[in-house]
C-alpha cells in the first residue's frame, strides 16, 4: 500500500482510476486525490488538472466535469 492509498474504516483502494470522457467514450487514467466511498471523488489528470465527480445512484457510477467536459469514472477498485 503506497501512501496515497485511500482507506475508507477498513476498506483500502488503489491510487488511480479511470474516467470516460462522456462525449467521446476516450478513458485515460487519473490519480485520486481524495475518495468517499458513493459520495465524492476528486482526481488529477496529468498532474494539471482536477475534476471532482459526484456519486450517481441511478447509474451506480461517480459523475463530473470540467471546462465543459464531462467524465464518468466506476471510481478506484478496491484492494481489501
Amino acid at each position: 500500500m503506497g501512501l496515497n492509498s485511500y482507506s475508507s474504516k477498513k476498506d483500502v483502494y488503489e491510487e488511480k482510476c479511470f474516467l470516460i470522457r462522456e462525449e467521446t467514450g476516450v478513458e485515460a487514467e487519473a490519480e485520486v486525490l481524495y475518495f468517499l466511498p458513493k459520495v465524492r471523488l476528486k482526481v488529477a489528470l496529468g498532474k494539471v488538472i482536477s475534476v471532482v465527480l459526484h456519486y450517481e445512484p441511478s447509474i451506480d457510477r461517480y459523475i463530473g466535469g470540467k471546462s465543459g467536459i464531462h467524465f464518468l469514472s466506476s471510481g478506484p477498485s478496491r484492494l481489501k
